[in-house]
């Protein structure tokens, strides 16, 4: 039989839903405010870690993945000058 949560637990778990719904919503608009090379960076830039991280947990990394790494670089590189080209100390 499932478990059915009292009034006061389901009123804590719809406020902690609505919580977490407005920091998506913030946090969606603003990546919205990002240039589209940016978003597009950004994107690129967790699919590569995202296939890093799978393939050397375990044991093994791909050739593909390591040329994406290099691109996303560049990506960041132009997508992100401020971040990336740092003037030396």
């Amino acid at each position: 039989m499932p478990y059915i949560p009292n009034e006061e637990e389901q009123a804590r778990i719809d406020a902690n839903k609505a919580e977490h719904e407005e920091k998506q919503k913030q946090l969606n608009a603003a990546f919205l405010c990002l240039t589209e090379k940016q978003q597009e960076a950004i994107r690129d830039m967790w699919k590569a870690y995202d296939a890093w991280d799978t393939q050397t947990s375990e044991d093994w990394l791909l050739y593909n993945t390591y040329v994406n790494l290099k691109d996303v670089r560049g990506a960041f590189y132009q997508a992100f000058p401020s971040v990336t080209q740092r003037e030396e100390d």
